[in-house]
């Protein structure tokens, strides 16, 4: 209740006053007995009454320590408030901002089963990037709100800061998740592509035998115009196969040095399952040879 609140201060405010008000008294009453005592003739008396009078003084402000702090109740209680005020105007953005990174979490882990796909890709990314918009706002105004303020005001906001912070290393940890889930993405289908290529390859050079047969049975055999459409059929079918080879073989080279460039998991698989369909590629060269 804000006025039992407000009638609690005003009573501490008046209580500290007046507790303040009768330090002050103790104190110039014994600095004029502490005067008093320094004019004492006997020496044992006059230390000794010094030490008590001393022993006093600690008291009193042992009282004046614990009556500090009370004195600024009143400002304190105005800081809190103030506190308060900025701490919900903080949390306005930062509990949607919290909710965004819930949901980025969740479209995230979609992301982990085999089949990952595109849309899938994209619809985790929309969500990491409307929760890193809403949660780099929020940093900025906490850092903004921190610069600007001081003793309790700050120390709300620095608790409030941590959250802020948690969220950010959150979307920090979805950002590598997504990463290596786009790679792995493009990874399937720079393979899938590679392999479509090599089957190309495959097709060609089977067809490049295939034109061949003519010549493996005994081209003396057949008459001068099947000879030379068969000639002609081969080497258009050689033609055919050495550039399907070229074009697999720039395509692989040239996705291997992709590769080189994802995280180290995507990175392995995809340059180890490259190198076999080199391995496959430079096999039907040789046939082709």
């Amino acid at each position: 209740n804000m006025d039992e609140v407000l009638r609690g201060v005003n009573e501490t405010e008046a209580a500290a006053k007046q507790a303040q008000a009768s330090i002050g008294e103790a104190r110039i009453f014994l600095n004029a007995k502490q005067a008093a005592v320094r004019r004492f003739e006997s020496e044992r008396i006059r230390d000794q009454a010094t030490a008590e009078l001393a022993k006093f003084q600690q008291q009193l402000q042992e009282a004046q320590n614990k009556l500090n702090p009370l004195k600024a109740v009143r400002q304190d209680f105005q800081q809190r408030q103030t506190a308060k005020h900025i701490v919900e105007e903080i949390l306005e953005r930062l509990t949607p901002a919290e909710v965004e990174c819930d949901r980025a979490e969740e479209a995230q882990q979609m992301l982990t089963g085999a089949g990952l796909t595109r849309e899938a890709l994209q619809a985790a990314e929309q969500c990491v990037k409307r929760a890193t918009e809403q949660v780099v706002t929020v940093v900025k105004i906490v850092a903004q709100k921190k610069a600007q303020a001081t003793g309790i005001i700050q120390e709300e906001i620095s608790k409030v800061e941590v959250r802020a912070k948690s969220a950010e290393a959150r979307l920090a940890q979805l950002k590598v998740s997504h990463k290596e889930a786009a790679e792995r993405v493009t990874c399937e289908l720079l393979l899938k592509e590679a392999q479509q290529k090599l089957h190309t390859v495959q097709e060609s050079v089977g067809k490049a035998a295939d034109a061949e047969g003519p010549f493996l049975m005994g081209v003396e055999e057949l008459p001068l115009e099947e000879t030379v459409t068969a000639v002609k059929a081969c080497e258009a079918a050689a033609t055919t196969a050495n550039t399907a080879v070229s074009i697999c073989r720039m395509f692989i080279a040239t996705k291997i040095v992709e590769a080189k460039r994802f995280s180290p998991k995507a990175s392995n698989e995809g340059q180890n399952k490259l190198r076999d369909f080199q391995k496959q590629l430079d096999m039907y060269t040789k046939k082709l040879n």
